[in-house]
């Protein structure tokens, strides 16, 4: 056994024993004053934390790609379907201060495995959700789920933080990271693994995976993590837990309703109004009630210092970058010219560029500071946005994408784990490790929610052009041969083609959807002018006339299809005409054929125009998405000025650790 010292507690041994001046010796800068012993198997107690912090967060992803298969094998709809998520990040987040408060009071040995088992026992009630087709099993398990997850990962993140020698403690933290990060981004693409594998009528093995993993953490965890006592006199706050979980499910739903590119009209929305109000209500009383208790949920005395609540912004800012790589696979598809359902594939790129990161901001914590480390990771984001938007979104290709996503992973990489868990471990008591951990991983999980519903907005109100773009990009069908065939009609039979024998594509009768990637008719919805009824014949054609399968395979077109989908809406076009004519005129005549076939080769003709201008469109869609993730990047560089630097931590340390040893004189 190694004696080492940390935060704020008192000495176990005296300081000048034996062991105790080895320690000065190898933690000269005096990064702990709390003396505890550390085992000589840390390193697999390390291991054990770090698999929890791997599941965890690699479901957060791995559900993704199932979304669709989940809700057509249950038989829900999307307005359904989405509780699947909506419901685990609910549970998640107000877990999260609970169990971490829980760790303080009960010791985390104890509450690790706990979670690690509701992890487990959720994980197990999904994948039954399958075999029992019940969608209600499947929410009810999820919960469970989300509440182990919420459990495990920020009592897991704090234990690695205080678990190593003081030397290697960045490392440790670098190490969360890494694991973090790279558990976060290959989450969707381990998803559409399994699947592959599995096939996906067996979509539970996303789920089941979890099942001998928490099971084997379990039996592990109670053998070799060492037990910490309980301190006397420390209860869990229930008035404030009660509250907290009110106030965090009152704003998270509140969040689920909001649309960010019309908050106006967003707050007429009772469940908007409701929600505000009632965690408005909720955290007032909160706040009131947590200076009184003896022994609060979160203690805002801690949280009130400059250098904490910068900590604690610095960590949403974090959780909103991260959120930025739900949307790359979307965007790598499209840049990279991908099927849809490979963009999973490129996120690889982050994962590999954090998890080469992640250790070496370990290191540089301990040699440098976080602050460094926050401010290079942040500079290195800003620059990864800036490559997205002024290289990758107007030159797309395989190169320009993968080098500005590794940069963007690179960055992430330096804000994962080590930096602010760093922080937050020295700058509050060590007694409430655990609750300051978990109040850093509940304002990266507010940011998380959050963050995705601006970026889905800033996307949507961009993108609304991009159906008028590749329509004026189409040629139009030449009916000039159809038009002479039909001039010789007789008065009052109805003629085909204008004046100038363009024919014309369908209106819109619908209004076109910003989050749509594909032309479904006229977007401006204008109505084409009419013409005497001798010139011209009238279906009364409108998209509204389109069949509900064929609509959905326009709105689910990428770059590599919009060419033969269109062509798919060409040919339903004529064949309407078709029906139309010979309704009307008891024939149709062959030079409609030929028109469409000219029509058709035509489409192949600017098949390259048609598909580079989708492109660029949807990628200018993406380049505010983009900015906002530049600007909050350089907004967590500004917010760097809060953060002490490694001297000013230092002499905090040591100023803690000498009057600790003197108190334990």
């Amino acid at each position: 056994m190694t004696v080492i010292t940390t935060i704020d507690e008192p000495a176990a041994a005296p300081a000048h024993s034996e062991a105790g001046t080895q320690n000065d010796h190898e933690n000269p800068t005096g990064l702990a004053s709390l003396e505890h012993t550390v085992p000589n198997h840390w390193g697999l107690i390390l291991a054990l934390y770090l698999a929890g912090i791997f599941m965890g967060a690699l479901d957060m992803g791995i559900v993704n790609p199932a979304r669709t298969v989940i809700q057509n094998s249950l038989g829900v709809d999307d307005q359904a379907g989405v509780w699947v998520f909506t419901i685990y990040t609910l549970a998640y987040a107000i877990a999260i201060p609970v169990i971490g408060k829980l760790a303080d009071v009960l010791g985390r040995k104890p509450v690790y495995v706990l979670a690690i088992a509701l992890f487990g026992i959720g994980s197990l009630g999904c994948g039954l959700a399958q075999d029992f087709q019940s969608f209600g099993l499947l929410l009810a398990s999820r919960v469970v789920q989300a509440v182990g997850g919420g459990g495990m990962m920020p009592v897991a993140t704090a234990a690695a933080g205080v678990i190593a020698p003081p030397a290697k403690r960045g490392m440790a933290l670098g190490l969360v990271g890494m694991v973090y990060g790279v558990a976060s981004v290959i989450g969707g693409s381990a998803g559409s693994l399994i699947m592959d594998i599995a096939g996906t009528d067996n979509w539970q093995w996303i789920f089941y995976i979890n099942v001998p993993i928490a099971l084997a953490v379990v039996v592990l965890g109670a053998m070799f993590l060492d037990r910490e006592h309980a301190e006397a006199g420390r209860h869990l706050d229930i008035p404030g837990t009660v509250l907290i979980v009110v106030a965090i499910t009152a704003l998270l739903w509140m969040f689920q309703h909001l649309d960010f590119t019309d908050l106006g009209y967003s707050f007429q929305d009772s469940n908007v109004r409701v929600s505000l109000l009632i965690f408005a209500i909720a955290g007032v009383v909160f706040w009131v009630t947590e200076h009184r208790v003896h022994d609060p949920l979160i203690n805002f005395d801690y949280f009130a210092s400059i250098p904490v609540g910068v900590t604690l912004l610095l960590g949403m800012v974090a959780g909103a970058l991260m959120m930025t790589v739900m949307f790359i696979p979307q965007f790598a598809e499209n840049s990279m010219r991908l099927p849809t359902g490979d963009g999973g594939y490129p996120t690889i790129i982050i994962g590999v560029a954090s998890g080469i990161a992640a250790p070496i901001s370990g290191r540089l914590t301990d040699k440098l500071g976080p602050r460094f480390v926050l401010g290079l990771g942040m500079l290195i984001s800003a620059i990864s946005g800036l490559l997205l938007i002024f290289w990758t979104s107007p030159y797309p290709g395989f190169l320009s994408t993968s080098v500005s996503i590794f940069v963007m992973g690179f960055g992430l990489g330096f804000l994962m784990g080590a930096p602010l868990t760093y922080l937050i471990l020295h700058l509050v008591p060590s007694r409430d490790a655990n609750t300051g951990q978990a109040t850093l991983s509940l304002t990266r999980s507010l940011a998380t929610t959050l963050a995705p519903a601006i970026m889905v907005g800033l996307l949507a109100t961009a993108m609304g052009g991009l159906s008028e773009k590749v329509m004026d990009v189409l040629p139009k069908p030449d009916m000039s041969a159809l038009s002479s065939t039909m001039a010789a009609a007789p008065d009052g039979m109805p003629g085909v083609g204008n004046q100038s024998g363009q024919g014309q594509m369908p209106t819109s009768a619908g209004q076109d959807s910003g989050r749509n990637q594909t032309p479904t008719g006229n977007p401006r919805g204008e109505t084409q002018s009419s013409v005497p009824p001798q010139n011209k014949i009238d279906p009364n054609f409108s998209m509204s006339n389109v069949p509900d399968k064929l609509l959905n395979r326009l709105q689910s077109a990428d770059v590599t299809n919009i060419v033969s989908r269109s062509k798919e809406l060409a040919n339903y076009t004529f064949a309407s005409q078709s029906n139309a004519m010979k309704k009307q005129l008891g024939f149709v005549p062959p030079a409609l054929e030929q028109a469409r076939q000219d029509y058709l080769q035509d489409i192949d003709a600017h098949a390259d125009t048609i598909e580079s201008t989708f492109q660029l469109e949807l990628n200018r869609g993406f380049i505010r998405l983009f900015w906002f993730y530049t600007l909050v990047s350089l907004f967590g560089v500004l917010l760097l000025f809060g953060v002490p630097s490694k001297e000013t931590l230092d002499a905090h340390i040591m100023k803690t650790a000498q009057s600790a040893s003197e108190n334990s004189i």
